[in-house]
């Protein structure tokens, strides 16, 4: 038995990140954030306060948080990829945004809306290798490269790219992209990490820490999550044997139709084609109507 549990599981992910001092510790990490504009309280968002968009909880956590500046924003912490990942996390923080207005309000009273940042953690890839593991999206003018439109942002966090060794680790975003993506396979957590809330997190997901109703609860999100990949996976092969068999299905259609406009061009009778082709009298009209155009 390993003696660090997976931190990406839902349920591993959420002891973890419920501590308020660890997720200040890995948000500042992983948003690169500068002294001056760190992030220094953070507030959780209950469950019935954030909207049911019809697919389910949308995100594992949404916070207030405000930075060393006092500018308030709310992060949406999500951690697995669905079906049309890149439109959906769009939808959802545009939504999140929406809907701090309350029923009522006058445009004016919009300018209060706080700022989005949709922090997402991929077990895998989304973007092209060119793109860093850490990667921040935001709405830029295209020629002075400035940001006028701050509302939304975005921060992909990719552990399928992290490959850095133990002894390589430089800094706190290191740390952090280490123990999401490696620590499943340490005896300890490696003498590299300095920083108290990263060695904190490795005591939360040590699986000796967990009474037996924890772990069967962190058993059960593995198995779903096993269960959402095999039907993404069927939906998607489904999809190519459709598609293959609706391509065939077209091609012998065009194929008949070739078949019957070269009879209906040596004047055999209606009734005739469609016997030979298969088509009815109404594809045959078509045939015939397409001809006619063509002459």
């Amino acid at each position: 038995m390993e003696k660090y549990l997976d931190p990406t599981n839902d349920v591993a992910f959420k002891r973890v990140f419920s501590d308020a001092e660890i997720l200040k510790d890995f948000l500042n990490g992983i948003l690169q954030l500068e002294e001056g504009y760190k992030i220094t309280d953070v507030t959780y968002i209950k469950n019935e306060e954030v909207p049911d968009l019809g697919q389910g909880k949308r995100s594992i956590f949404d916070i207030k948080v405000t930075d060393q500046m006092g500018k308030k924003y709310i992060v949406e912490m999500q951690n697995r990829v669905s079906q049309k990942f890149l439109h959906r996390v769009q939808f959802y923080a545009a939504h999140a945004y929406v809907t701090q207005a309350k029923v009522g309000d006058k445009l004016e009273d919009t300018t209060e809306l706080m700022p989005i940042v949709v922090v997402s953690v991929l077990k895998g890839k989304i973007f092209p290798d060119d793109v860093p593991c850490i990667s921040h999206h935001i709405n830029m003018e295209t020629t002075t490269q400035t940001c006028y439109l701050p509302a939304l942002k975005y921060t992909f966090v990719e552990l399928g790219k992290f490959h850095k060794l133990d002894t390589k680790l430089k800094n706190v975003a290191d740390f952090w992209l280490y123990f999401l993506s490696a620590s499943q396979g340490d005896k300890n957590p490696p003498v590299s990490i300095k920083d108290n809330q990263v060695l904190r997190a490795y005591n939360l997901i040590a699986s000796f820490n967990w009474t037996p109703e924890q772990r069967d609860a962190y058993v059960r999100a593995q198995m779903l999550l096993e269960t959402e990949k095999e039907h993404v996976t069927d939906s998607y092969n489904n999809g190519k044997i459709e598609g293959r068999i609706e391509g065939e299905q077209i091609g012998k259609l065009k194929e008949k139709q070739e078949i019957a406009r070269k009879m209906l061009s040596m004047n055999l009778d209606i009734h005739v084609v469609s016997n030979a082709t298969g088509l009815s009298i109404a594809e045959i009209n078509e045939v015939m109507s397409i001809i006619k155009k063509q002459t």
